[in-house]
């Protein structure tokens, strides 16, 4: 079943993954890179996803695409 990202499912994402990594003393030498894949997704939800700093994994028929742009930098947890 195909089910489209969206703001606010990425907002969502953001919110958790901050105290995800926070709270893990394990990794405090790491640093850690969002993504988040859909198969659906309309530009604004994209480009919302992007503004926070995540990578977007689109789907390409079998395959899958990174959506974002050259000049996009990742959020680093």
């Amino acid at each position: 079943m195909k089910k489209p990202i969206d703001i606010n499912a990425c907002g969502q994402t953001c919110g958790t993954h901050g105290k995800t990594q926070a709270s893990a003393a394990l990794y405090k030498n790491h640093r850690a890179l969002g993504a988040l894949a859909t198969m659906v997704a309309s530009n604004e939800d994209k480009a919302y996803a992007q503004e926070k700093g995540f990578y977007v994994l689109c789907q390409n028929g079998e395959g899958i695409d990174i959506c974002n742009g050259a000049a996009f930098t990742p959020k680093a947890w």
